[in-house]
């Protein structure tokens, strides 16, 4: 298996960062609460459809001890400006879903002060591929259903959506064979702010943080 734990990829960014993917590890947990307070709160909204301000110990529990089979998560770093230590810059995850072995939630995730740089298609891109490489053939995420923008981008790739009873609309998105570009442009267009199906295990139904105020 190409994406297994000792996976680890460089890559230099089209503005010349130099980014660093590897598969997130249970030692990641202060660095990915970090990352996550990096977010602004409209930012946080969009992807995780809730107000909240930190990671519960139970959250980065979930997010960081992966079984890298049914839930897999890559994390990108970058040298931090003393050069003395690697900072997280976003992450992309899969979870397969219980009883449909070929569908899976997915989601990517980019620090505000790191979005349009090419991290998340560079995320996703290897997101896509270790799904294949574990027999995921189709993407579920969700948007809000008050994001019109969004969902009109999701029925132009084809999406197939349908609501989900709490202000949201469900979606699945096919990531077709290997060395097709076109699916990976269509995934990240859906999945790219969509990061609540793991939020909606660890709270109870009508349990989630309102949203933030404006």
């Amino acid at each position: 298996m190409r994406f297994d734990p000792t996976y680890s990829s460089r890559h230099a960014l089209p503005d010349g960062l130099a980014v660093t993917l590897r598969p997130i590890q249970p030692s990641d947990r202060e660095e990915l609460a970090r990352q996550f307070r990096r977010i602004s709160p409209g930012s946080r909204y969009r992807r995780f459809f809730t107000g909240l301000q930190e990671l519960t110990p139970e959250m980065l529990d979930y997010l960081t001890v992966l079984d890298g089979t049914d839930h897999f998560a890559v994390l990108a770093l970058t040298d931090s400006l003393d050069l003395k230590k690697e900072e997280g810059v976003g992450v992309a995850r899969f979870v397969r879903l219980p009883g449909e072995p070929d569908v899976a939630e997915a989601a990517v995730t980019v620090v505000d002060d790191h979005q349009g740089r090419g991290v998340g298609r560079l995320l996703l891109t290897v997101l896509v591929e270790a799904a294949r490489e574990r027999g995921v053939r189709k993407f579920r995420g969700e948007v809000l259903a008050t994001n019109e923008p969004m969902v009109k981008l999701l029925e132009a790739v084809g999406a197939s959506g349908k609501p989900t009873g709490e202000g949201t609309l469900a979606f699945d998105v096919p990531i077709g064979p290997p060395g097709d570009p076109a699916p990976v442009r269509r995934v990240l267009s859906a999945v790219a702010t969509s990061m609540a199906g793991w939020l909606s295990r660890l709270y109870p139904p009508g349990a989630r943080p309102p949203a933030p105020r404006t």
